[in-house]
């Protein structure tokens, strides 16, 4: 399972979860795109990270383990 998230300065917020996929590579990649489907249909400038993967909150992990958004 995997959760990713986007916000901007308005307060305008969007989520993508995923699960039930083979890894959590995958989930974390369909919890991404799903997000970045619902930051382009909001017109949002924020990328999307991902919040959290499996039973664990990741965002604000140390460096090594930050979210991740595409192409990180």
């Amino acid at each position: 399972r995997a959760l990713a998230v986007a916000g901007d300065p308005s307060r305008v917020w969007v989520a993508g979860m995923a699960g039930g996929l083979g890894s959590l590579e995958a989930a974390r990649r369909a919890a991404i795109a799903e997000c970045g489907r619902q930051r382009t249909r909001r017109r949002m400038q924020a990328p999307c990270l991902v919040y959290a993967e499996g039973a664990s909150v990741v965002w604000g992990a140390a460096p090594d383990k930050a979210p991740r958004g595409p192409g990180t």
